[in-house]
């Protein structure tokens, strides 16, 4: 197993570089990947924009490693079986420790508000193997699981979108497009009454009509 330790600056988003301070860089992933981007010519960081796929797509957008774990070039120091070498400056690694970590939190606390809220909203016929739709959508989307994470470290090529064909079993672990319920309203008339309707009328500037003269004198 391999861990990285970082030496210096790490990735926080844009900076204020001019053009002039930045070059297009290519960098190939631990799995052979390669991944496209902009360094600052200084400190030799990825900035602006993070470094994008190229030639490959994660089969879901959420399976896509997150900027925050990707370890660019010469800052970083990676340790494997014992040895210790920094990386080379055309070279990535992604960080998967951190990323599983913040999976089993997310999934942890879904779950927690899960079942708090399904046990409030449903009472005695809360299942939670099967919850209800108005329940999932107070709840949100399931967050990604750890075992997508698992897979990629492991070098699963569907997993690491380098082949289209579909490894079942990870199929329990795609994303979930969940569709709020809808209500149907076409039954329902929400005009005002007739008499309000009239009362709310705007009122014609000018003389009254003659029947209320005559009716006021």
């Amino acid at each position: 197993m391999a861990t990285i330790v970082t030496t210096q600056h790490t990735y926080t988003g844009p900076t204020r570089s001019h053009d002039d301070q930045r070059e297009p860089r290519e960098w190939v992933d631990q799995h052979g990947r390669l991944w496209d981007g902009q360094i600052e010519k200084k400190s030799g960081d990825f900035c602006g924009l993070p470094p994008q796929p190229k030639g490959w797509n994660a089969p879901f957008p959420e399976w896509q490693p997150p900027a925050d774990v990707l370890r660019c070039g010469r800052n970083y120091i990676l340790v494997q079986d014992g040895v210790r070498r920094r990386l080379a400056t055309e070279e990535m690694f992604i960080d998967y420790e951190p990323w599983k970590q913040r999976a089993i939190v997310a999934m942890n606390e879904w779950r927690e508000l899960l079942f708090d809220l399904g046990a409030k909203m449903s009472g005695d016929a809360w299942d939670p193997e099967h919850p209800t739709p108005q329940v999932l959508a107070r709840v949100g989307p399931k967050p990604m699981p750890v075992e997508a994470i698992l897979a990629m470290e492991q070098g699963n090529r569907y997993a690491l979108g380098l082949t289209d064909v579909v490894d079942e079993r990870l199929r329990p672990y795609f994303p979930r497009r969940f569709v709020p319920p809808t209500v149907d309203f076409s039954d329902r008339d929400f005009s005002d009454p007739p008499e309000t309707a009239a009362a709310a009328a705007p009122r014609r500037r000018g003389r009254p009509p003659k029947a209320a003269v005559a009716a006021g004198a």
